[in-house]
């Protein structure tokens, strides 16, 4: 027979000071007291707990194809605006092939800045109701998810068109700089060793180059203390004084705050002695480990004045008023600060030494004329030659070995 828990033979409420005729009647509605402490305390919970992302709303959601990095892989981020989709996604399947034959794993991230992209995306406002945000939410899933389709990538998200190609690397950089930030082993970083970055389309004639410097010049990380790339472009390189672009290929153009960006980034004042290092069409690689060796903080300053409005002080520059690119006057969108930006990569990126110039024009030699190597030395030759084109972590592009903080 099962023991009888009524209130008359329970040992513990038989105890004599709870039968005490004062403590008896406080007894009573201690049931009570303690389902209204369990309500308060699940009240609590629910004011101190963040309501979850909407699965509508939320591009990680949506793009959850976008697994974590791993030590092999490449980010590719990709600035579109109204390019053929169809054109994208070859230029994207052509990147994947070239660096798959690298012994690379890639993940592709596309930044749209077509305003018509996800035509409500962003027009929410105070006076939005409940049923109109669910919609627009729900036009934007479908918006990005039909293109991340279309493209064959990882991840799509929108931007406002503001700033070029370089507010669109700038915004990733600095979107995800603090969560990818050096991390125990079982917390991945959030962005790839080494990020290319670029438009959607390269231009026809450039397609040699950019093949022939992946395959041939670009160093990945194959182990702790390698030597591996810091800075490589995927165009041209050029020799600019200090905001002057006139080294030999150059455009003879002037983007006075140059100056201001290499004093940003180098801490002293900009020397035209013996020149800088700048480079063409905003395409490049470069190394995480030297997206991080800088403040989080200058980046953001980048952004925050390559996004500024038309009443923005940067617009007063005498330069600024008469630029015009394609047609196109200084705007928002392709501000004439964009193009001082886009010339400045290699020394934002701790790659200013100028000779590369010179040296990296015997590198491509023969190699962007019909994508075959013919080149004018040996292969061991050309293998030691690959950092005439590029800057390196643990070797500089003239040999010297470089401390690594």
């Amino acid at each position: 027979m099962p023991p009888n828990w009524t209130n008359r033979n329970h040992r513990l409420l038989r105890h004599p000071l709870l039968r005490h005729p004062l403590i008896k009647p406080l007894l009573k509605p201690l049931p009570l007291i303690f389902f209204g402490i369990f309500l308060f305390l699940l009240f609590v919970i629910y004011l101190i707990t963040p309501p979850p992302p909407s699965p509508l709303a939320s591009s990680e959601h949506v793009n959850q194809a976008l697994g974590a990095p791993t030590p092999f892989t490449v980010d590719v981020v990709l600035s579109m605006y109204k390019e053929d989709v169809q054109k994208v996604r070859e230029n994207v399947k052509w990147l994947r092939e070239i660096l798959v034959g690298r012994g690379r794993d890639t993940r592709v991230w596309v930044y749209v800045k077509d305003e018509n992209f996800g035509r409500r995306v962003g027009m929410g406002g105070t006076g939005e109701t409940k049923g109109e945000k669910e919609e627009r939410e729900r036009e934007e899933v479908r918006e990005v998810m039909k293109l991340r389709e279309a493209l064959g990538v990882e991840w799509v998200g929108k931007l406002d068109n503001r700033g070029r190609e370089g507010g669109t690397f700038l915004h990733h950089i600095v979107s995800h700089y603090a969560s990818s930030q050096p991390t125990t082993y079982l917390t991945p970083k959030k962005l790839a060793p080494h990020i290319l970055f670029s438009q959607s389309l390269f231009d026809a004639p450039d397609l040699p180059l950019v093949k022939h410097r992946l395959e041939k010049t670009f160093r990945p990380m194959v182990g702790k203390g390698s030597t591996r790339t810091k800075f490589l472009s995927l165009s041209r390189y050029g020799r600019c004084e200090c905001g002057r672009d006139n080294g030999p290929g150059g455009t003879g153009n002037y983007f006075p705050r140059m100056r201001e960006i290499y004093a940003m980034w180098k801490d002293k004042l900009c020397s035209s002695r013996d020149g800088q290092l700048c480079t063409y069409k905003g395409q490049f690689v470069v190394s995480l480990e030297q997206i991080l060796s800088q403040p989080k903080e200058k980046y953001e300053h980048l952004l925050e004045v390559l996004e500024a409005p038309p009443t923005h002080w940067i617009y007063d520059d005498p330069e600024d008023q008469t630029w015009t690119y394609k047609g196109h006057k200084s705007s928002v969108s392709a501000p004439f600060f964009g193009h001082a930006l886009e010339l400045s990569w290699p020394v934002i990126f701790g790659c200013e030494d100028p000779t590369i110039v010179s040296r990296c024009l015997v590198n491509d030699a023969n190699a962007t004329s019909d994508g075959k190597q013919k080149s004018m030395w040996e292969e061991e030759d050309a293998r030691e030659r690959e950092k005439d084109c590029q800057c390196l972590h643990g070797e500089s592009g003239l040999g010297r070995r470089e401390v690594l903080v």
